[in-house]
């Protein structure tokens, strides 16, 4: 993440891995900025302050199911927009 350059001001962003996602996310980061916060049992919550391209959401959205986007809600809602509008094309 960060090929496409943003003039807009960084935003902190959580992430939320699940399964065994974090074996990608630690070791190869999807941005410099990126730092674990904790490890819940059964996940672990991912910082990352970026502006968020369409690079950054090709990225998250490349994890399925296995990763989700905590904070902003401006950025959550923009990926559940993205997913939404990716399933319709699957329905019958």
């Amino acid at each position: 993440v960060g090929v496409i350059h943003s003039d807009d001001k960084p935003q902190r962003i959580l992430i939320k891995e699940r399964g065994n996602q974090q074996n990608y996310i630690r070791p190869l980061k999807l941005h410099h900025s990126q730092r674990k916060l904790e490890k819940p049992e059964e996940s672990s919550i991912f910082e990352l302050r970026l502006c968020p391209t369409f690079d950054f959401y090709q990225t998250i959205l490349g994890y399925g199911e296995f990763v989700e986007i905590l904070e902003p809600e401006c950025i959550r809602l923009q990926m559940g927009r993205r997913l939404n509008s990716a399933a319709t094309k699957y329905k019958k």
